[in-house]
């Protein structure tokens, strides 16, 4: 095991002030479990995100957060006790008033903090915490069962208790939030690159949960918005719905503000949501780390970044839209100069975005078929369909009724052609335009019917279709799309001989053709 610091703890800590209040923070990381535990992938990313929102926007100072990485039950115990210490000297030599918060990020169980092979009591921990000469302590546990600490089955908002910290603690006392219900595993996620809890916390200090919009955020507002964002993102997962705890015991009125939302330097840029909604901001593209979340029914929430490039995904119910916008130092932006694309359903399920599993909805086609045989001529086919798109595939049963007619002076032949046929495509999206190629497998009845001077038997049957299918889309409105369409298509059909014999016959036609459709 290895233990990273990054304060000077042997040095001593010179105390952030916001006023005459010091800010002190212990953030603990630890992928490793017990042995059998699934070993975590981001609990050190967590620690990071957490750590550089309270540095950037909660006026700790960097030497003022010690970090712990991979420790042992030892050197955490280690660790708080030597911040206790000094925060206890700082305390009595200066008469300072001290915040003192604490996060953990890894495995636990109702009794106990796994920190590799080794496990430290969560009643020796809470007490450790509860210990410190600290007037106002904030203890964040982000694990599987962490609610032990407050054996609370779930959380409910309540009227929030007040903290004042604008020049002074006018509280004291004890305030414990946990990612998870006592009987509960908390989530971590490859899509968020972190835990699913800490990321809407992180979101939530960093503005999205400013429901006051006085710029500032509070603990309560911060919890109650990191409750909500994670039971609706928890309760689409596998896993099963994850409910935050909370337990505070405090004295005094006041506001607990954990982060200020001002532009106080070059090295930030802010960015309002004057439109309600949820938003996705993944720094630099698409696929780079996610940020930030934002969801709110009232517009007014407004995030405080760091300048640069951010690529914004915006889901709603009936579409998703997305696009780059550049944010400048010390500027205050607004979503309203983001210029973004829709994305029709169909792209929902392809960039498997998590909102939809498929997408569908009816098609209504018009084709031209080319000459199957000599006696079988060209044909204009009408017909339905009902498209299924998945990520990766989409499948389409189609329906055709055509009908053609052909003759000379003697015979006049009408021909109905009935086809059933199943088109299997993979899609590839640019633009506002969709390329689809694919195969199609299908059956088909033909009937012809003769009108003569003398008699002519009607000929009935039935074959098989099987070819290949390339389509070109473009999304028009919002879920309304047009489509073009080329098919190489063979039939396969047993004909009968002028001596009576069958034969197999497979000719290879063409047919184009041109849809409307729309998604649901």
């Amino acid at each position: 095991m290895r233990l990273a610091i990054i304060t000077a703890l042997l040095l001593g800590f010179p105390a952030s002030l916001h006023g005459q209040v010091a800010k002190v923070a212990l953030l603990i990381g630890n992928n490793q479990g017990e042995a059998g535990e699934v070993q975590l992938l981001y609990a050190h990313k967590d620690v990071g995100k957490v750590a550089g929102v309270l540095r950037r926007h909660g006026g700790f100072r960097a030497e003022d957060l010690t970090q712990v990485i991979e420790g042992n039950a030892g050197e955490v115990r280690s660790a708080l006790v030597t911040i206790n210490d000094r925060i206890r000297s700082l305390v009595q030599d200066s008469q300072r008033e001290v915040l003192f918060f604490v996060y953990y990020s890894g495995h636990a169980d109702s009794e106990y903090l796994h920190l590799g092979d080794t496990s430290l009591p969560v009643e020796e921990f809470r007490k450790m915490v509860r210990g410190s000469a600290a007037k106002f302590r904030v203890l964040v546990l982000d694990s599987c069962k962490s609610g032990s600490l407050t054996r609370v089955k779930g959380g409910r908002p309540v009227v929030p208790f007040d903290v004042n910290i604008e020049h002074e603690l006018g509280s004291e006392g004890t305030v414990m939030i946990t990612s998870s219900a006592f009987d509960e595993d908390a989530q971590e996620s490859d899509r968020y690159r972190g835990s699913l809890f800490t990321h809407h916390f992180v979101s939530g200090l960093l503005g999205a949960a400013d429901l006051s919009a006085d710029g500032r955020v509070t603990l309560m507002e911060v919890y109650q918005y990191a409750y909500e964002q994670t039971i609706k993102t928890t309760s689409r997962t596998w896993a099963g719905t994850q409910h935050p705890t909370y337990k505070y015991d405090t004295k005094g009125k006041g506001d607990l503000v954990l982060t200020t939302l001002t532009l106080d330097g070059r090295d930030k840029a802010s960015l309002e949501f004057t439109r309600p909604g949820e938003y996705l901001l993944m720094r630099r593209h698409a696929d780079g780390p996610v940020v930030a979340e934002v969801a709110s029914a009232r517009p007014g929430r407004r995030l405080l970044l760091e300048p640069g490039t951010y690529f914004i995904r915006e889901r709603r119910s009936d579409e998703l839209r997305e696009g780059e916008m550049k944010l400048r130092p010390g500027v205050r932006h607004s979503i309203e100069e983001w210029n973004y694309e829709r994305i029709a359903y169909a792209r929902l399920v392809r960039k498997g975005a998590g909102l939809r599993a498929m997408a569908h909805g009816p098609l209504i086609s018009y084709r031209f078929r080319g000459e199957i045989l000599s006696d079988m001529g060209p044909m204009h086919l009408f017909g339905l369909g009902y498209p299924l798109s998945f990520r990766y595939l989409s499948v389409t049963p189609r329906m055709s009724l055509g009908r053609s007619t052909a003759g000379n002076d003697t015979l006049r032949s009408f021909t109905t052609e009935v086809d059933l046929v199943l088109d299997v495509t993979y899609a590839l999206d640019w633009s506002i335009f969709t390329v689809a190629v694919g195969l199609e497998l299908g059956g088909v009845y033909l009937g012809q019917r003769f009108e003569t001077e003398g008699q002519a038997q009607g000929r009935d049957q039935f074959g098989l279709i099987f070819g290949g299918v390339t389509t070109l889309s473009v999304s028009i409105l919002q879920e309304f799309y047009l489509q073009i369409s080329a098919e190489a298509r063979t039939y396969l059909l047993s004909r009968q001989t002028d001596s009576g014999d069958g034969q197999i016959e497979t000719p290879l036609t063409y047919v184009f053709g041109v849809s409307a459709g729309m998604n649901f």
